[in-house]
């Protein structure tokens, strides 16, 4: 199969990710204080990737070093 010389990005500016839902399977998403560095939110399996289930109000530094 022949690959197209150019890549047309046209549709890229209609992906709708700037609307939240998911997180992929292989990541997770936390959202951290930038002052106190405390965990405000998080999405995906945390427990997977980082050994804890529950990161809201933990130091996000001693969870990711």
């Amino acid at each position: 199969m022949n690959q197209p010389d150019t890549i047309d990005l046209t549709a890229c500016d209609r992906e709708p990710i700037h609307l939240p839902g998911a997180i992929q399977p292989h990541g997770v998403m936390l959202v951290v204080d930038p002052e106190t560095h405390l965990v405000r939110h998080q999405a995906g399996d945390t427990e997977r990737f980082l050994g804890v289930a529950h990161t809201v109000g933990r130091d996000a530094t001693g969870l990711l070093g």
